[in-house]
């Protein structure tokens, strides 16, 4: 890997000599595309000259620069999916800003919400699908709640943990291997509800993009996959709300101008119901309140300074809360307990665009991110009204980071594209901290704050050799550094797509991957009290290595597909140790784990339509996932728990008229391997093997299969435009055929035997979207 490092430094340098020497013949067109109707960035929009294959795409931000060659003739083409292609012509010879506005269009009566905006056989990336959000908001929802996590399993490659989950594992990797950045800040826990729900409103998102592989180099610190949510920026030409009423919630967003074409606002709001119910039921039955709620915020501004400066604006705080109690009375006595259990995150980011140059754009972020929990309990107790007892505990951990980064993107040419730039973290870890109270005294004890520094940077080249080559070339290096002890890594990145014909290319990918923090969570369902922690003296950071290839084809407009196969080895993965305690809050949890190494490969499928009235996707993926442990099973190698041979996941969304469309959703797969007790009983329960349910003896992990998953959800939308707008009804029916699939396993009445849990039976729900224009 040293060799390829050195060869990616001394390669540089020549691209930016040889390069820049070339372009002094040539002009640049520069500038950004946005959507007519609203303002917002276009990102991955095509620009090129017209008539040659002399192109480039726009940047996260709407941002383009072309470097062509001059002409007294030059005509410049924007072609973006779902909306009229633009051409204009350069009346003079010299460097050049154009900023596009491209209007929406309609093919065969259906918008197009294309699940990409390139064609998947261009440029060299590969693994990776793009979703926007009127692809989510069709998918068939549970509860009338659309969920962006929910649309991301449906991917193949993308395993979700069963009924109604929102987490997923990706290419063999665990929970805490997927970067998920919201507007370019990670989240630290993702889920709702007990991992049923995620944190993020579909009403606020703009596009989410998934990276399985062939990560560009820009990305670090994971090692499975990368989940780029980015919020909306507000509509820049006139104010809009959207909203929707369900059983489970109802949200609300609001977005306009500020200043016409100048400064723009986008806030969205979304809170469940639950507790407006079981709240005044239970405090009628026995005098105490017991109640449920997630609330969610995001909120953007984006201001347009001028064409060379912007600056945005954005934020997201989201908590869960279950609370209640009981209490006893009588002639003399009486006493009263509560509960309380939050968790939630917060994040921010303030970011500045700069465009230095026509050739070179600049962006500087500074951006922080929280996820905490509390668990809480108090208890009084009165006898002849003199109180006898009062007393309390309470539990909590918590993560936070402070960041800054810099990007840049320059373009010294029309076949190259560079990116280079670093970020700084720094990190506060507070794993446990436990309080007690007895009347008005405290006591307070728990594991050592952690606190430490990440620093990682970046330089990508994609850029096109011949004709029908395209190669990205690139290095991540990282340190992090923790108790005087300073871990580093450099990881080399690289992939290429090579046209075979038209609209068919093949193309392979390598990578390499570092992660400093990893989750302590328990093995099945998401709890909130799963402690992030960094690695240490005793603990190794995980690393992987991935390669993979695929072919990829382009059936005109109407269809696209791909077969990719892949392989895997991660090092360092971790696990509970046999018998190790899940519920952590002292400085024991360097003793509770192992590691070990980690082995994956498969072969997935996909098969798109994006345009017509029927549109959706076909995903099939076979796969291999292994774990092996030095302190587990005997030392051999055993199936994870997400092992899953066959997935297959459909979705079709049919457009029957204006008015009405149709969607459906059918995945299927394997069961996931659990371990069995010898000893008369069964573990695949919801909070493992190790949390002292039970007493029983084992001898190999993951050695039987739980019965096969499959579930079929239907959705029908009833649209009808108003003055105002538009009125949407949504009718969706989760597990139509109410399949009795296993969410765990227990012990059955008779020794030896197992029972099966299943949660979700036929679900149907209602809910009312309204938007305003």
């Amino acid at each position: 890997m040293k060799y390829i490092y050195l060869s990616i430094v001394l390669y540089l340098p020549y691209v930016s000599y040889a390069q820049t020497t070339k372009s002094a013949e040539k002009i640049t067109i520069s500038g950004y595309v946005y959507d007519a109707s609203n303002g917002e960035s276009l990102i991955g929009t095509s620009v090129y000259k017209e008539g040659t294959a002399d192109g480039t795409t726009t940047n996260a931000y709407g941002f383009y620069s072309l470097s062509i060659p001059a002409g007294d003739s030059l005509k410049i083409v924007y072609s973006f999916i779902g909306y009229t292609t633009q051409t204009i012509s350069i009346p003079e010879r010299k460097n050049t800003t154009v900023n596009i506005r491209l209007e929406s269009t309609m093919l065969n009566t259906v918008q197009i919400t294309g699940v990409v905006a390139d064609k998947v056989s261009e440029g060299s990336q590969m693994s990776s699908v793009v979703l926007d959000q009127q692809t989510i908001e069709k998918i068939p929802t549970l509860l009338g709640e659309n969920d962006v996590l929910r649309a991301i399993q449906l991917m193949p490659g993308v395993q979700s943990p069963g009924d109604a989950g929102v987490g997923f594992y990706v290419r063999g990797g665990g929970p805490d291997q997927n970067l998920i950045l919201l507007d370019g800040v990670p989240v630290y826990n993702a889920s709702h509800l007990f991992g049923f729900f995620s944190v993020f409103n579909t009403d606020a998102i703009n596009r989410v993009e998934l990276i399985k592989g062939g990560f560009p180099a820009r990305y670090g610190g994971r090692l499975s996959s990368v989940i780029d949510i980015q919020m909306k920026e507000g509509n820049m030409k006139k104010f809009g709300v959207e909203g929707s009423v369900g059983i489970l919630s109802g949200r609300l967003m609001i977005e306009g101008p500020i200043v016409k074409d100048k400064v723009s606002f986008m806030v969205s709001g979304r809170r469940s119901w639950f507790d407006l119910f079981s709240a005044p039921i239970s405090k009628a039955i026995n005098g105490n309140a017991v109640g449920y709620y997630l609330t969610d915020v995001n909120g953007k501004i984006n201001w347009k300074i001028n064409n060379k400066h912007r600056i945005y604006l954005s934020g997201y705080f989201g908590e869960d809360k279950l609370y209640g109690g009981t209490g006893y009375k009588d002639t003399t006595y009486r006493d009263k307990s509560k509960f309380r259990l939050s968790w939630g995150n917060i994040t921010s980011s303030l970011r500045w665009n700069y465009n230095i140059s026509p050739k070179l754009f600049m962006n500087t972020s500074a951006t922080f991110t929280q996820y905490k929990y509390r668990i809480g309990y108090d208890f009084e107790a009165f006898e002849n009204d003199v109180k006898t007892e009062d007393y309390g505990s309470s539990m909590g951990s918590r993560i936070q980071d402070w960041s800054g980064r810099v990007d840049f993107n320059w373009y010294p040419t029309t076949n190259h594209k560079i990116m280079f730039g670093g970020y700084y973290t720094y990190h506060t870890f507070i794993p446990g901290i436990t309080e007690m109270r007895v009347d008005n005294n405290k006591t307070t004890s728990g594991a050592s704050n952690i606190f430490s520094h990440e620093t990682q940077l970046y330089i990508e080249d994609e850029f096109k050799l011949f004709k029908r080559l395209t190669v990205n070339l690139g290095v991540h290096g990282s340190t992090f550094h923790v108790r005087n002890k300073t871990f580093w890594s450099i990881q080399p990145r690289v992939s290429a797509g090579v046209k075979i014909i038209d609209n068919l290319a093949v193309k392979a990918s390598y990578s390499e991957m570092a992660q400093y923090i990893h989750l302590l969570s328990n093995p099945g369902i998401s709890l909130p009290t799963d402690l992030w922690l960094p690695v240490t003296d005793n603990i190794k950071p995980m690393l992987s290595r991935q390669i993979a290839l695929g072919v990829f084809k382009d059936w005109g407009n109407l269809f696209s597909t791909s077969v990719e196969g892949y392989y895997k080895t991660m090092d360092n993965v971790m696990d509970y140790k046999n018998g190790a305690n899940i519920f952590i809050a002292d400085d024991s949890w360097e003793q509770q784990i192992t590691q070990g190494q980690g082995e994956s490969y498969g072969v997935e499928f996909l098969l798109r339509r994006s345009t017509g009235k029927l549109t959706g996707w076909i995903g099939y993926t076979l796969s291999w996932n292994w774990r092996k442990f030095a302190d587990l099973n005997y030392g051999e190698k055993f199936p994870y728990r997400y092992d899953r041979r066959h997935d297959f996941e459909i979705f079709l969304n049919y457009e029957i008229n204006k008015k009405i469309d149709i969607s459906a959703t059918w995945v299927y797969g394997t069961g996931n391997a659990f371990t069995y007790i010898t000893s008369g009983m069964a573990y695949a329960n919801p909070l493992g093997e190790n949390t002292g349910m039970g007493v029983g003896f084992f001898d190999k992990r993951n050695d039987q299969r739980m019965r096969d998953y499959h579930r079929l959800d239907l959705s029908v939308n009833f649209k009808k435009d108003k003055k105002w707008g538009q009125r949407i009804w949504n009718v969706s029916i989760y597990n139509v055929y109410s399949r009795q699939n296993p969410f765990f396993y227990m012990p059955g009445t008779s020794n030896g035997t197992i029972k099966q849990v299943s949660i979700m039976p036929i679900i149907p729900s209602v809910s009312y979207i309204f938007k305003i224009r």
